[in-house]
């Protein structure tokens, strides 16, 4: 019997300790986590951070096939030689220096491979970010949206 969910559901999200309690869950679930994966990593940019996170959310921290640190340990072992390029941050990967971004395309190349068309316009998003050097947000970045055209978020608001 399901009458009165919705009175349920509407004073649940309306309530100002639901979404506190929402945003400690994420942030114990993935945030933290996904940031503790990159800091292990070296990696500088937010950018990087962003997609662990979103990596985590979407494919889970680890324990099965594709998940986040699976994801990860994938790429690292992809790079037999070093790496470098003009990002301005190196990785130091199983004795290689690995430029952070050549890293992070490689990273989200096997994370394609893994959700496959899905998850494109995420990556597609992601490359297009890379591409124009904004590794690390500002108030503002240039997205693509999921029909590939050009947007900005405009975080100022709220920082």
């Amino acid at each position: 019997n399901l009458d009165g969910l919705c009175n349920v559901w509407y004073n649940a999200t309306t309530n100002p300790d639901f979404y506190t309690l929402q945003a400690k869950v994420a942030q114990r679930l993935y945030e933290i986590p996904s940031h503790n994966y990159g800091s292990s990593l070296g990696v500088q940019y937010s950018l990087t951070y962003a997609v662990l996170y979103d990596t985590a959310i979407d494919n889970g921290l680890s324990g099965t096939a594709n998940s986040l640190s699976d994801l990860i340990l994938k790429t690292n072992n992809s790079f037999k030689k070093s790496a470098t390029s003009d990002s301005g941050s190196t990785l130091k990967i199983n004795g290689l220096k690995i430029d952070e971004m050549i890293w992070l395309k490689k990273f989200l190349s096997f994370r394609l491979a893994a959700n496959g068309y899905g998850d494109q316009a995420h990556v597609n998003t992601y490359l297009y970010i890379i591409d124009s050097g904004e590794y690390n947000w500002n108030p503002s970045v240039k997205i693509l949206d999921p029909s590939g055209k050009t947007k900005t978020i405009d975080c100022k608001a709220i920082l």
